[in-house]
This record gives structure tokens, C-alpha cells and sequence, in this order.
């Protein structure tokens, strides 16, 4: 997040016509000019830097409390809508959910069309549970072929490590033999 603290920021920033929009909602007050971020409670941190709302996560040998508890429930009913959203947007295009090869000039317009056009049928279809289950299918395939991928390259760098060890083996095999075999010397003759 800090490598992009800039962008985030210039993403974040309300228009002069969002500024009306009423808006009370966490860190409302140190953050005016900005709309807020749904995180995950693994992603501590970033309210130091933006407007972030996440989870609270328990103290270590603590518990926490019934208002911190509360405010917890009411995070995470949010966060299932927002996975209920990415789940719809998925489920109806494909390049949302797959490797982007076209231009990438034109993802920006694409991603924004998507958008648009996935709130359009999320407001004639409301956002359903069946949804969320997809978007956590499709994030658990991207979790598979991560593991798949650091498989393969540990499996081909232990194929490689034993071919130079064997390659460094023979070598020495080689030196080993040329230095114990009889030298032919011309003055012997």
C-alpha cells in the first residue's frame, strides 16, 4: 500500500459534488476530503495512512470488547457484501477473474465498464450469498495455482541442483582419475 500511498490517495478523494453526500461514517472526521477502504483485519496498518476500516484483531492473552465485537459484526456484514459484489462481477466476466492480456492502456476503461455495468445488475438482481461462495472459489483457484507454481519451480531447482552436483561429481571424478593414471613423459623414452 505505501508504494502506491499517492494513487490510493488521488482514488480516494471526493468530488465537490460527493462532498455534499452526508458522510458519518468511521474516521469521517480525520479524513474529510476521502472515502474509506474495506479491509482485512490481516492488512493492519494502513489507517495510518488513508481512511481504512478493518476488523479489530484480539490482543494477544486478551479479549475483546462487547463494542469492539459489535463493530466487528458490523465490518464483516460489509465485507460479505463487497465479496458478494466481486463474486457477481466474476461471474459475469471473465476477464474480471483471469489473466488481463489485452492492452493494457485499455484495462482502466474495461475494468471501469465491468463496473458499471455489474451495479446496473446488481440493482434489477440483488447481490445473493451463491455469489460470495464464487468470488472465495475463484480466490482459492489463484491460492492453488500459486502453490502449484512454487511446487513446480522447487521441484525444477531440485532437478537442477542434483544435475550440478552431478556434473560437479563427475568433474571430480575425471580429475581424480587424471591425476592418479601413469603421465606419459617423452624423457622416459
Amino acid at each position: 500500500m505505501a508504494n502506491h500511498l499517492k494513487d490510493h490517495q488521488r482514488l480516494l478523494e471526493k468530488t465537490n459534488q460527493e462532498r455534499l453526500i452526508e458522510d458519518n461514517g468511521e474516521g469521517s472526521e480525520q479524513y474529510q476530503e476521502a472515502w474509506a477502504i474495506l479491509a482485512d483485519k490481516w492488512y493492519q496498518g494502513g489507517a495510518s495512512m488513508l481512511r481504512v476500516v478493518h476488523p479489530k484483531k484480539k490482543p494477544r492473552n486478551g479479549e475483546l470488547t462487547a463494542d469492539e465485537l459489535a463493530r466487528n459484526t458490523r465490518v464483516s456484514s460489509d465485507h460479505v457484501l463487497v465479496e458478494n459484489f466481486f463474486g457477481r462481477v466474476c461471474l459475469l466476466w471473465k476477464n474480471m477473474h483471469s489473466t488481463y492480456k489485452w492492452n493494457e492502456a485499455s484495462f482502466d476503461p474495461f475494468t471501469r465498464t465491468c463496473f458499471a455495468l455489474t451495479n446496473f445488475h446488481a440493482n434489477i438482481n440483488p447481490l445473493r450469498v451463491d455469489y460470495g461462495r464464487f468470488y472465495r472459489s475463484i480466490m482459492g483457484r489463484y491460492a492453488s495455482m500459486a502453490d502449484r507454481e512454487r511446487t513446480r519451480r522447487a521441484s525444477v531447482q531440485r532437478r537442477c541442483r542434483c544435475r550440478r552436483d552431478a556434473r560437479i561429481a563427475t568433474d571430480q571424478n575425471i580429475r581424480m582419475r587424471l591425476s592418479f593414471s601413469p603421465s606419459f613423459s617423452p624423457k622416459s623414452l
